[in-house]
């Protein structure tokens, strides 16, 4: 609104003191993560049900050299013996201290396949996952890929 050119217009007093900032809203508290699998404080990644935007670190795999050994070690004999290969996938649930605390099949290839990808998933070794500089459960999804040597 324009002032009327006989009305008088006096600026706003200047403040004294400064006017302190509002403070910061405090964040949240984290939900204690669950070392069960599925548990409440468990976050999942990969698999369609979100946690990836809330992660700061990924659970890296520590032992990657030793994946083309086990898998070989593992591959069901039957299936090698009569040239089959699979893939099959896994939720592998990974505690605060990136142990395995449980897989779970997603997607089967055969028995004899799954079981061996279920003992090949028991014996990876991760990195904690982090959110908010704290370790924490997570649940990936995982395939697992029985291939022949060629």
């Amino acid at each position: 609104v324009a002032p009327r050119p006989d009305q008088k217009v006096e600026p706003a007093p200047i403040p004294t003191k400064p006017v302190p900032a509002p403070a910061p809203e405090p964040e949240p508290p984290p939900s204690p993560p669950s070392g069960s699998p599925g548990g409440a404080g468990e976050l999942a990644i990969g698999t369609g049900e979100g946690g990836e935007g809330q992660l700061a670190r990924l659970p890296q795999l520590k032992n990657l050299n030793d994946l083309g050994a086990i898998l070989k070690r593992f591959y069901p004999d039957k299936a090698r013996a009569e040239g089959r290969e699979a893939v099959v996938v896994l939720d592998i649930h990974i505690g605060t201290d990136g142990k395995i605390n449980g897989v779970d099949l997603v997607q089967s290839a055969d028995p004899d396949f799954n079981d061996a990808a279920i003992r090949v998933a028991r014996l990876l070794r991760f990195s904690p996952a982090f959110a908010g500089g704290s370790p924490v459960a997570v649940k990936m999804r995982q395939a697992i890929q029985f291939k022949l040597e060629r």
